[in-house]
């Protein structure tokens, strides 16, 4: 057996299908609750704005600030795990995040949380680029496309834990101490469960380079971006995922605001509702449109956009209109842009047999983190001087920004996928 720290050990798979959705099903629970490590500050700022320990803009600063280091290290974590062992990465990551959310559970001082979910963003630049090469390259080959589309949920999944959590926890700082707890747990598990994996993995029976391998390797890595219409959908992603992540992580604040009626307590549980619509539109998309009526990615991407943008004129009216259909239209809007993320992880998995499958996911990554940076201190910044109805307009115009970049990557996707 190779060693994992060897390149060829990339081409190893899972030989056994049974133990390949075991180890898929742990990885997945890992990202899922790593996804609700990040969304700490998000899922407890309402307690905190009430609470008046920071502003809604000090808070969006430090995870502002996570996503600023976070994000263009994800470029360089991609090329990391295309390179090393990825779970070594994973580990790294993991251990991270377990000290960062310890230190903000024993220290309150503004700097220090700071400093300490910085540390975390450097940190975590190789764990999802990492896990989404495992899923990508040493599943068995007959889960790796499932294991794109289940392993979709679990961003999702992690931000109805971060909300689940917030709603119960006596205290929002109780939020990082499960994070801690959590995270140390699991990265001993991975540590023991990837040592009886390895006993079933096998060399892959053709290389991860398949086609024409020496025509392949003499395309570059920006050209291969560029001719596939990759550089185009940055911005999809990065816009969408404001959008997107904004309505999932500041509803129950916006609510609470724009309707006195409503507590902290009920506009968290509320905006569980809202995720959980999330989930179900991953699973819409990926069975009734996707691969079924579209077979093109690009185009899958494109039709729930065009349906969300009349969501986002609904939503423009929070606190004009009744509670309800505001939360109705966010859970549509959250389903619809769901789906769209489901599309950006098969178009990175596409790049698996050039070897780039860990680059694609970090470089999108990469974008929906600048997306968090813009949304989560630029969006708490226009609330607090200009209130939620400035949010609400940014919403529709990142939106027609998003059918516009779609739309001039169609061609070069199409062109791409038939090549």
């Amino acid at each position: 057996m190779a060693d994992s720290n060897d390149k060829e050990s990339i081409r190893m798979h899972i030989s056994d299908d049974r133990i390949s959705i075991l180890f898929f099903l742990f990885l997945a629970f890992l990202y899922s609750v790593v996804a609700m490590t990040k969304n700490c500050f998000s899922s407890a700022l309402a307690a905190i704005v009430s609470e008046g320990i920071m502003k809604k803009s000090q808070a969006g600063l430090i995870t502002s600030a996570f996503y600023i280091i976070y994000g263009p290290l994800q470029i360089v974590g991609g090329m990391l795990v295309d390179k090393y062992d990825p779970v070594k990465l994973v580990k790294i990551g993991l251990a991270g995040s377990v000290f960062a959310n310890t230190i903000i559970f024993l220290n309150h001082n503004y700097c220090v949380m700071l400093g300490a979910w910085v540390f975390n963003g450097i940190a975590q630049m190789a764990l999802y680029p990492g896990l989404f090469k495992i899923v990508t390259t040493q599943l068995s080959p007959n889960w790796r496309r499932k294991g794109i589309y289940y392993f979709s949920f679990t961003p999702v999944l992690g931000l109805m834990f971060g909300y689940i959590a917030a709603a119960f926890v006596t205290k929002w700082e109780y939020n990082f101490l499960l994070s801690a707890v959590a995270t140390f747990v699991l990265l001993v598990a991975l540590h023991i469960s990837y040592k009886r994996v390895l006993k079933h993995m096998e060399p892959d029976e053709t290389p991860l380079f398949v086609g024409q391998e020496q025509k392949i390797e003499k395309i570059s890595t920006v050209k291969l971006f560029a001719i596939s219409g990759f550089f185009l959908l940055l911005p999809v992603w990065l816009l969408r995922y404001m959008v997107d992540n904004s309505i999932k992580t500041f509803t129950p604040t916006m609510m609470m605001e724009s309707y006195s009626h409503m507590s902290i307590t009920v506009s968290n549980l509320l905006n569980i509702f809202i995720i959980i619509s999330g989930i179900l539109g991953l699973i819409i998309i990926r069975k009734f449109i996707f691969p079924r009526i579209v077979r093109n990615e690009v185009v899958a991407t494109i039709l729930p956009l065009l349906l969300t943008l009349p969501l986002t004129l609904v939503i423009k009216y929070t606190g004009k209109i009744d509670a309800w259909i505001i939360i109705v239209a966010m859970c549509l809007a959250s389903a619809l842009l769901s789906g769209t993320s489901l599309m950006s992880s098969f178009i990175n998995g596409s790049f698996s047999k050039y070897g780039k499958s860990g680059t694609a996911a970090g470089i999108s990554n990469s974008a929906s983190s600048i997306g968090v940076v813009l949304q989560s201190y630029g969006f708490t910044f226009l609330a607090d001087r200009f209130g939620w109805n400035a949010v609400t307009n940014v919403y529709i115009i990142g939106i027609l920004a998003c059918i516009f970049f779609a739309v001039a990557a169609l061609p070069l996707w199409t062109r791409f996928k038939n090549q």
